[in-house]
């Protein structure tokens, strides 16, 4: 056959024999996984007579993938799946594809020139049929790309498409939106007809649930070891192959050679060129690596015994270099993985190769602006080039690159001929120079001029310029033009112009419409609204959403929240996940971890990261680390100044540092403290409360704690029930511990047992029964506490807890246990039912065998509470 649609042209002649017919493609019921492109996972140790693949795992996603996938075989379309490398993307599709329609008939073209020669055999099958095409981004770009005229003509004959995308591969593909001629608006065109799913590489909790429980060993041992790489990275082995790489670079008696090319390929990946990198230029690349590395002081091994090594199936899973064909000498592609984690920088005399080896000017553009971070110098002077040849969206990067390097008239000239030509993007250039500038009055019309031209997010900048100038509903009309008119990342701006307006239900509309238009800042916005709204679960997603979409500071908001949940699991290792991108504030709470378990050199190290990366307030933290690990003199040398300086949280912690260690009078430690609580830190005033009660000077002590007890400071309302028994007001003392262990603190009850030991005529025996409970156990529940003051003969006590409890007769207005996470208080509550087993033990020895299940049976059903500062030691953390 021959014809065109879009760019695609097929010559004269019959198409290939699997083209012509659908009986030649697999069903979707018998189609493998490992065929549709899924990374091979490691070899099951125990294998099952039905699947050497690894158990499906269901994914949060599954349901919205397939509601999506059923629409599209109803009407055709594009779904397209976009996550990190290895998160599951492939698998999860396929998944979906076999069990909602296992009777299709599965295509998986080369290319669209393949596609196209299909048409056909696609249009004439008695069987439903469905297109694959895994990593869409090597059918968007090529001699043969995919075009939207061949996607609608697919959706005509209502064949779906399914499609998967990394999120490493978008930043690569070229697109402008304002040039018709652009090989860029193309790929912009088919990427806006698909409906896309984002999947997060990091899996969530009920998804690790889910694999904990799987039948398959592979996976349960992937959820036990997968720590920083996620499950579905462990399973496809790529830990392992980055492990074995770095090993053959390191090692003189290795495969140094075979490192090399592995290298080349990676470096080539890196540098922008698609997959499929010819070999003989790896070959060549490699060379020269090898040479720097040592050459033949290597004792390197053959080409083919290096081949070998970088193409070994590791694992029974995946190799270094991936051939892409079955051709002795076809092209090689370097296992993405290693593509992502490699650690190095390409060589500035990688990117000159690439150059070389590329044709187009989009390519060279490409390949510029992927250089442009690491090595700036070689993305001017190729920008450059293809300004003076007319490349207008070369001339628009290289103004902005003279810009930011201050040469603003320098950026302006580059400029003129694409403003001349009318290019859209360029006056959107200009008008962020001028606005960036100050000179709003010629912004204005600049991002108006932009947007005439049909640059939509000039009105989204247009927006911003016009709120900060509030002129705000004429911002919201522009911005909802935008938003109208397809750019919903403009979502972010509106959104940000309620908040300003106090419009917080349109704020929370507006983000929504920015986090489906794949803007990741508006995800975290709208997370963030959530949040305020007790809509976690909304606003877990949301999070996840804008990692996916690469928002990297997100990781440590979604830590965040974690945390607060309960789920400390989750929370550490996405805080080790940031620290590995260099996020000061993961760093610093990795620090705080470390601290709680003890382990104060690496947590010490965490912290000196944060501060050297810029993070000032995890000075405090560092000095406590310190202080921990025995090195007070150096931690008040890193407080001093910032005390000094009026830091009340370093003059705060200092105080409490000189008290506990004994190396400053009381008059300076009281001087501290009060400067500090001045300016408002409660810390301060708790620790100024003890330091004045060592003193007796209790009146004053009183003044400081009160406030603070009022406002249900947990450690502050434990000292003031001590100050209220030293002062001889044991009643009061009892009334303050009940309320604070209502609310779930462990040491009230602790120090309330202690109490009523003391004056209410119960043994010293069962105080020590007591402080078992205390010691053991992570939690009370309402209902113990009630039981107890039973058995102590306060049934008025009783009675008005049991009301407090019960408040306005709806027991969701009842108070919440305050909840601190952190390994002693999970160690405790998992020999919580233990202990509760040896109280009943002890309470029945002791002639109370009414009273010993009860409260074990209530104690074993209680929840994790918060672990509190010792009363009568300064509080030096600020953590």
């Amino acid at each position: 056959m021959s014809g065109a649609i879009g760019h695609v042209t097929v010559n004269d002649g019959p198409p290939p024999a699997y083209l012509r017919t659908s009986q030649r493609w697999p069903l979707a019921l018998s189609w493998r996984a490992r065929s549709a492109g899924v990374h091979q996972a490691r070899r099951n140790d125990q294998p099952t007579r039905f699947c050497e693949e690894p158990f499906y795992t269901p994914r949060d996603a599954d349901p919205e993938v397939g509601k999506r996938l059923d629409r599209c075989v109803t009407r055709g379309g594009l779904l397209l799946l976009i996550g990190d490398s290895t998160a599951g993307k492939t698998r999860t599709a396929h998944h979906a594809i076999q069990t909602r329609i296992p009777a299709h008939r599965v295509l998986i073209p080369d290319d669209a020139q393949a596609l196209f020669q299909a048409l056909d055999a696609l249009a004439t099958s008695a069987e439903p049929c469905l297109v694959w095409l895994d990593n869409l981004e090597q059918y968007l770009l090529g001699p043969h790309p995919l075009t939207p005229a061949l996607l609608r003509e697919l959706e005509r004959l209502k064949v779906p498409v399914v499609a998967t995308m990394s999120t490493r591969a978008l930043p690569s593909i070229p697109h402008s939106p304002t040039d018709s001629t652009a090989p860029g608006q193309r790929i912009a065109r088919v990427l806006d007809m698909a409906d896309t799913v984002e999947l997060p590489r990091i899996w969530t909790a009920a998804e690790i649930n889910r694999a904990r429980r799987s039948r398959d060993a592979r996976i349960r041992d992937a959820v036990r070891h997968h720590g920083r790489y996620g499950i579905a990275e462990y399973l496809a082995a790529g830990p392992s192959l980055l492990r074995a790489w770095q090993r053959a670079q390191q090692t003189a008696d290795g495969n140094p050679r075979g490192a090399a090319l592995v290298t080349a390929a990676v470096h080539l990946t890196r540098s922008g060129l698609a997959r499929g990198l010819p070999r003989t230029l790896v070959l060549a690349v490699h060379e020269r690596i090898l040479q720097e590395a040592g050459g033949p002081r290597l004792r390197p091994e053959t080409q083919d015994e290096a081949i070998a090594w970088a193409t070994e199936l590791r694992h029974g899973a995946s190799s270094m270099l991936q051939p892409e064909s079955d051709d002795q000498g076809g092209p090689w592609s370097a296992f993405e993985y290693l593509v992502e984690h490699s650690p190095t920088p390409v060589p500035d005399w990688i990117w000159e190769v690439v150059l070389e080896h590329v044709q187009t000017p989009s390519d060279r553009h490409a390949i510029a602006s992927g250089a442009y971070k690491t090595h700036p110098q070689i993305s001017e002077r190729v920008w450059r080039q293809l300004a003076d040849s007319g490349h207008h969206e070369a001339a628009c990067a290289l103004s902005i690159h003279l810009f930011d390097a201050d040469k603003p008239a320098e950026a302006d000239a580059a400029l003129q001929s694409a403003l001349a030509a009318e290019h859209a993007e360029a006056f959107l250039v200009q008008a962020h120079h001028l606005h960036t500038g100050g000179h709003l009055r010629s912004a204005e019309p600049a991002y108006r001029k932009a947007a005439a031209l049909g640059s939509l997010r000039a009105l989204s900048f247009l927006g911003n310029l016009l709120a900060g100038q509030e002129r705000n509903e004429e911002a919201e009309q522009v911005l909802r033009e935008a938003i109208n008119n397809g750019h919903g990342a403009a979502g972010e701006e509106l959104g940000k112009l309620y908040i300003k307006l106090e419009r917080r239900a349109e704020a929370l509309q507006a983000f929504s419409q920015g986090a489906d238009a794949g803007n990741a800042t508006a995800c975290v916005w709208l997370a963030n609204l959530l949040t305020e709204q007790g809509n976690v679960t909304d606003a877990d997603q949301a999070l996840r959403r804008a990692i996916t979409l690469g928002h990297r500071r997100a990781l440590v908001y979604l830590a965040d929240l974690r945390a607060e949940q309960g789920d400390i699991f989750e929370s550490q290792a996405l805080y080790k996940i940031g620290a590995q991108y260099d996020i000061p504030e993961a760093h610093a709470m990795m620090g705080v971890y470390r601290v709680a378990r003890r382990d104060y050199q690496s947590a010490i190290a965490s912290l000196a990261k944060a501060v050297d990366l810029g993070l000032a307030k995890a000075r405090t933290d560092l000095a406590v680390a310190l202080l921990h690990n025995g090195q007070a003199k150096d931690a008040e040398a890193l407080l001093r100044p910032d005390a000094e300086s009026g830091d009340p949280v370093a003059t705060a912690v200092l105080g409490a540092l000189l008290w506990q260690e004994g190396n400053g009078a009381h008059g300076e430690v009281e001087t501290l403290l009060r400067r500090a609580a001045a300016q408002g830190s409660e810390e301060a005033q708790h620790n100024l409360a003890q330091l004045l009660m060592t003193q007796e000077r209790y009146p004053e002590a009183e003044a400081l704690l009160r406030p603070l007890a009022r406002e249900e400071q947990p450690e502050s309302v434990i000292v003031m029930g001590i100050l209220l028994t030293l002062t001889d007001r044991a009643d009061e003392a009892a009334s303050v511990y009940a309320g604070a262990a209502a609310r779930g603190s462990l040491e009230a009850l602790q120090e309330l047992a202690a109490l009523l030991t003391a004056n209410y005529a119960l043994t010293d025996t069962h105080q020590g029964f007591w402080r078992e409970i205390a010691d053991d156990s992570a939690a009370r529940t309402f209902e113990s506490l009630r039981e107890l003051f039973d058995a102590a003969g306060h049934q008025d006590w009783a009675e008005d807890l049991h009301e407090f409890m019960h408040r306005e007769h709806d027991p969701a207005q009842a108070p919440r246990p305050v909840v601190l996470f952190n390994l002693e208080a999970i160690r405790a509550h998992l020999l919580c039912t233990e202990a509760a087993k040896r109280v009943a033990e002890h309470l029945t020895a002791a002639g109370h065998a009414e009273l010993g299940p009860r409260l074990a049976r209530l104690l074993s059903a209680s929840t994790i509470t918060r672990n509190t500062v010792a009363p009568g030691t300064p509080w030096p953390t600020t953590a």
